[in-house]
């Protein structure tokens, strides 16, 4: 998505972040054909999908009452869930009711870490040393996020459930739908 973006700003076209997202989706696709299976791609396409519809509107309306930072993090949070949800509830018959207090709580982490991580990866293509040593300081998030997702995972809390199958795929979709539409 960076890469079309870029493309797009070089170029002078407009551009949206869902016809990025459409065309990412669109090159890996025609790159293979597979990823169309791949459980993990269609989340990561789904919770895209649903913070592009979704994260802004989400952020605005709780920006009414909570910081500006925390409105973000939920309006993210709560967008990419509520794309993920059909999808989990079809493959899986279940969405642990603990993943929105998790995002929450690993939100601020990751950037720091996926920024860390870049830095540490080209500074070892440089020179190993001055990479292993950023790498060090990268690991310090990763581990805080590994700590979240421990414990958050092992949570005594309810599950969101349904049988799967196409008719809870169908339906969630429409709900979420429904929902973007209706914020």
């Amino acid at each position: 998505m960076a890469c079309l973006a870029l493309v797009g700003i070089l170029m002078g076209r407009p551009r949206t972040t869902a016809s990025i997202l459409a065309g990412a989706v669109f090159a890996l696709l025609v790159l293979d054909p597979w990823l169309a299976w791949s459980v993990g791609f269609q989340l990561s396409v789904t919770a895209t999908a649903g913070m592009v519809a979704l994260a802004s509107a989400l952020a605005d309306r709780f920006g009414r009452f909570l910081p500006r930072a925390v409105a973000t993090a939920a309006g993210a949070t709560l967008s990419a869930q509520l794309g993920v949800t059909p999808v989990l509830l079809f493959y899986f018959s279940e969405v642990p009711l603990v993943t929105l207090p998790a995002n929450l709580a690993a939100f601020p982490l990751v950037s720091p870490s996926l920024l860390f991580g870049a830095v540490a990866a080209g500074a070892g293509l440089v020179w190993p040393p001055l990479g292993s040593a950023l790498a060090t300081v990268a690991l310090v998030p990763m581990r805080v996020l590994e700590f979240v997702a421990d414990h958050l995972g092992k949570a005594p809390v309810g599950y969101l459930t349904a049988e799967g199958g196409a008719a809870v795929l169908i339906g969630g979709t429409a709900v979420v739908v429904a929902i973007t539409v209706w914020i």
